[in-house]
């Protein structure tokens, strides 16, 4: 991502409390970004904020709760409100690695609400700033099984398939602003997921 924004750009990462979204958030502000960290883990949020000093501002949330997302923009400083990069980073596998029929329906709903509602909810926030100043990227965290599922894994791969379908589609969307939307898809990553 280093050449693709102004020095100064922010940048929202959610699940920047450790993985690819703590990674993310140091090589952004490596490179010039402000970067607003979001997770639901107050502790690695503040061992992060310490690292990144003026570049970094974090804010304990969940993208799962409406309210929650609401609060933590609107409280936002005025200097951090226009958010350039948008990435949707926060998700996870509870109760993953399971043949679908053992499965526990509240870990598989929780995996939905934060893999797929809480990526569409967060966007439906930055969006309208996006386009107001017909500039932004929004960069979705997908996974290899977003189109090559495996067994163990029914609900996540799910899970995937939707934010794949939902980036092509906002891409489309986007096609006639200045808006970028990407999607990565990394494979099997070592971190605390």
């Amino acid at each position: 991502m280093s050449g693709t924004f102004a020095s100064g750009s922010v940048a929202l990462i959610t699940g920047a409390s450790s993985g690819i979204g703590a990674a993310t958030a140091r090589h952004l502000a490596e490179r010039g970004a402000r970067v607003i960290g979001t997770g639901r883990n107050r502790d690695r949020l503040e061992g992060l904020a310490a690292e990144l000093g003026d570049s970094g501002l974090m804010i304990e949330l969940d993208v799962r709760d409406e309210a929650d997302v609401t609060a933590a923009l609107a409280g936002l400083p005025a200097p951090w409100r226009d958010i350039d990069i948008l990435i949707n980073n926060a998700g996870h596998d509870a109760g993953g690695w399971q043949v679908f029929q053992d499965l526990d329906r509240a870990a598989s709903d929780d995996v939905i609400d934060t893999n797929v509602t809480g990526l569409i909810r967060m966007t439906s926030h930055i969006v309208p700033g996006m386009i107001a100043r017909n500039r932004g990227h929004i960069v979705n965290i997908g996974s290899i099984s977003s189109f090559s599922p495996y067994q163990k894994s029914a609900v996540y791969c799910a899970s995937k398939f939707a934010v794949d379908g939902f980036t092509q589609s906002l891409r489309m969307d986007m096609a006639d602003t200045l808006i970028r939307v990407t999607q990565i898809d990394p494979g099997v990553v070592l971190t605390g997921f």
